[in-house]
């Protein structure tokens, strides 16, 4: 065809004029080429074939005019023809094509979105739906980031391995952070079944991966190392609330972390008794004060806050628990005695009691651990009066091997234990 031609053909193509229904117009040129026009004047270029296998007759779009010239149609025209000569139908060619470039898309799109779903995300957004369920949300934020973001932060979680824990695992073996280890494992161990309960990852990288084994800790202090303690905590830069807390956790045996977060509804002055919700096995634990305890809750206990030990910078919140654990550290290498911790207070409370007799079952109640048999809140309230004449008991020899007016307090005369 003479552009001569061609050019007169284009003007017949520009002069169809849209009728009230659709109509077609073979296009000289090339076989199968055709032209649809639609009310709206919308010009459509066409193309007619048989198909090879089934013999059926086929049309398939090509283009729109005039953005796709007479031109442009023939050649698109002679790609069509030759995929019908070799595949049959054109049509389902570009089905077949079409929907091998939605899942190309649909897989590079996957892709882009595991990658961008980072270790670092992911503890994201675990701790952020955890927050409300985990006893000791504080503790594991601070494993997992410290420990695992900042070793593993930015790689794609569905791409950590068991050797990418086995790794920072490793690293705190070697500093001889053996239980430390161990609970890293079990805090990124759980926020990878999270994800993988979300459908966020496929495997968890912690399987199969053993804990250090690890020694039952038997630190506590001595007769003579509680005289010292409490003798130079007057005298030390130990803040008072800090050193009241250390008190606190020597008398009763509550764990640091719930000595820390006491209520203030958590206290009954009138009562004299501790009732604490917030405990590391869910049950209440009702402490029976001694007057050297009611003494410690009087003198915290302050208007404008929820807590018993309100955090310094925002009343709102209570102290930090890991808030106890540089002052008391300072401390004990003041006192020259060997290393020990603010549980180790704990350890200390348990194991006065059984130096004064107590049984232990009462020990056990003491510490608000679970025992076999006893279920039922009532068989708790039914031994407050033998706790309260063993805390009464402890407070007493704490006191005497202090040798002081009144060891557990920042002055004062000495009081009756009732």
């Amino acid at each position: 065809m003479t552009t001569q031609q061609q050019l007169s053909q284009d003007r017949q193509i520009r002069a169809l004029h849209a009728t009230a229904a659709v109509y077609e117009r073979a296009v000289s040129g090339g076989k199968g080429l055709r032209l649809r026009v639609s009310p709206t004047g919308r010009k459509v270029w066409m193309y007619r074939y048989r198909n090879r296998v089934s013999g059926a007759l086929e049309l398939m779009v090509l283009g729109v005019y005039p953005e796709m010239g007479l031109a442009d149609a023939r050649d698109e025209l002679r790609r069509q023809r030759a995929i019908v000569k070799e595949h049959g139908s054109a049509r389902q060619f570009r089905t077949a094509e079409v929907a091998e470039k939605r899942a190309a898309l649909v897989a590079k799109l996957a892709a882009d979105e595991r990658a961008a779903f980072t270790v670092r995300l992911l503890v994201d957004e675990y701790l952020n739906e955890a927050s409300n369920t985990l006893k000791s949300w504080r503790v594991v934020d601070h494993s997992l980031r410290k420990c695992v973001v900042a070793e593993i932060g930015d790689k794609p979680a569905h791409e950590v391995t068991r050797r990418d824990v086995i790794g920072l695992l490793e690293k705190l073996n070697k500093r001889g952070a053996m239980v430390q280890a161990n609970r890293v494992l079990a805090y990124f161990r759980r926020c990878c079944n999270w994800a993988i309960a979300k459908d966020k990852l496929t495997g968890n990288p912690c399987a199969m991966i053993e804990r250090n084994r690890e020694q039952a800790k038997e630190r506590f202090l001595s007769d003579s190392e509680i005289a010292k303690f409490l003798k130079y905590l007057p005298e030390s830069s130990v803040d008072e609330a800090i050193a009241d807390i250390y008190r606190l956790i020597l008398l009763t045996g509550l764990r640091p972390g719930e000595a820390v977060a006491l209520a203030l509804d958590d206290i009954d002055i009138k009562a004299k008794t501790i009732r604490l919700k917030a405990t590391k096995n869910g049950r209440t634990h009702i402490v029976p004060m001694t007057v050297h305890v009611e003494a410690i809750a009087k003198r915290r206990i302050q208007d404008g806050t929820s807590w018993l030990f309100p955090a310094p910078r925002d009343p709102r919140k209570h102290v930090r628990g890991d808030a106890l654990n540089a002052p008391f550290r300072e401390t004990i290498a003041a006192l020259n005695i060997p290393p020990a911790t603010p549980h180790d207070l704990r350890r200390t409370f348990a194991t006065g009691l059984a130096r004064n007799g107590a049984p232990r079952l009462l020990i056990a109640l003491a510490l608000n651990h679970t025992i076999p048999g006893i279920t039922s809140v009532y068989d708790r309230h039914g031994y407050e009066k033998e706790m309260r004449a063993l805390l009464v008991k402890w407070a007493t020899r704490v006191n005497r091997l202090a040798k002081q007016k009144d060891p557990l307090s920042k002055g004062g005369k000495r009081s009756r234990d009732r």
